[in-house]
């Protein structure tokens, strides 16, 4: 096969990509403009022979969140090889050709979700953050205060949930810069019950209510921006489980329900995490802040060779400043891209990074310094794709 990978600019090419989903995704029913409208900036390449498409891929923009700084992030979603095309290598050489093509396009950072981890690892991807599931029975639920009136909103007035998700996206890495038209995404075509604490809004949740009684019920996004938030959406769940098997719902992995409310009957676990991976991180790095003043420098083997590299690091509350090692210079870190998304991002960190041997250390002084920049923090993405 003469196959060649390119950006998708005319109607014809996003057809061809169309056609992808289709016989990937979609049984090979066909996929109409409306049902994959390619509207919101999308990065899609696709894999031609002549004029039959083998495969695709398509990137869409987000904003992710790491403390106040917010990294240009392609989400992979949608990637697939027709089988006529697989075991042949053209996967990888897409994978490849995606993150070549969003660093072209200023990205920062990608992120996606895996069917297998394991695959997306071979370019540089790496599990960051944690997504705790908790399900808890009726009787296990916590008995606290419901110190916060609750009020059921409209689609209408989503925008008064706004600044309790910002506040939240500020305590936990990755989570999306929501305009009007992403919060409209986020609830999806089929709007839930949303449910709100406070006014101000001190903390939110929405729920389909599936199923009925005896049925576990799931809570679509549970969000806080203060305690007495987090507590009174408790007390309010407690009386949604009345009737129900269990509450499910999702915390990352600063977690309250597991530091204060734990109770034998609960179980937890690991649900749908993403996988991101560092595009540019020379820029990623220069929109940290920190409180503190420090300097530090790194060195990243990058095995696809995008993020390769070796920076010098000088941060102030005022600026961070990322420059290019000179040659020859001793790096006081050396990373591979892996281990560098996670300590960008804080989940793992990078203290527990070098205890399991993730990250090489030349000179200790500097991880102090280095920890003072790429701090500790709970991380998860917000948004699904």
């Amino acid at each position: 096969m003469a196959v060649s990978l390119r950006i998708a600019t005319t109607p014809e090419d996003l057809d061809l990509y169309r056609k992808v989903i289709q016989v990937v995704y979609n049984r090979d029913e066909v996929v109409s403009a409306e049902r994959v409208p390619l509207n919101k900036g999308e990065l899609v390449g696709i894999a031609v022979d002549g004029t039959e498409v083998l495969g695709g891929f398509m990137a869409i923009p987000y904003e992710l969140s790491r403390g106040e700084a917010f990294f240009k992030t392609g989400g992979i979603a949608a990637v697939g090889v027709c089988p006529e095309a697989r075991t042949g290598g053209l996967g990888g050489d897409l994978m490849r050709f995606a993150l070549t093509e969003m660093k072209k396009a200023g990205y920062e950072l990608a992120a996606l979700y895996a069917y297998r981890d394991w695959y997306y690892r071979k370019f540089g991807y790496e599990v960051v953050g944690r997504r705790w599931q908790v399900k808890c029975p009726p009787h296990r639920m916590p008995i606290v205060e419901q110190e916060l009136p609750v009020r059921k909103l409209t689609a209408d007035q989503v925008e008064e949930l706004s600044p309790c998700y910002e506040a939240f996206s500020r305590m936990v890495a990755g989570c999306h810069k929501r305009d009007a038209q992403a919060w409209k995404e986020r609830l999806g075509e089929k709007v839930p019950m949303i449910y709100a604490v406070g006014d101000p809004v001190e903390g939110y949740l929405w729920t389909h209510m599936p199923g009925g009684f005896w049925d576990d019920l799931e809570i679509g996004e549970l969000v806080w921006s203060t305690r007495r938030g987090y507590e009174s959406l408790l007390a309010f769940m407690r009386g949604l489980a009345i009737n129900r098997g269990n509450m499910i719902w999702m915390e990352p992995s600063l977690c309250p329900i597991l530091n204060s409310h734990w109770d034998q009957g609960m179980t937890l676990s690991l649900h749908r995490q993403a996988e991101m991976r560092i595009i540019d991180p020379q820029s990623a790095l220069s929109k940290l802040r920190s409180d503190a003043e420090g300097d530090f420098s790194f060195e990243i083997e990058d095995k696809v060779g995008i993020a390769s590299g070796a920076w010098k690091v000088r941060y102030s509350p005022a600026e961070t400043q990322c420059e290019r090692l000179p040659e020859g210079t001793v790096p006081d870190l050396k990373f591979d891209e892996r281990s560098f998304i996670q300590s960008l991002m804080g989940e793992p960190n990078l203290a527990d990074l070098i205890q399991c041997g993730r990250v090489h250390v030349n000179r200790p002084a500097a991880v102090r310094a280095a920890l003072g920049l790429m701090t500790p923090m709970s991380c998860w993405c917000s948004e699904f794709f």
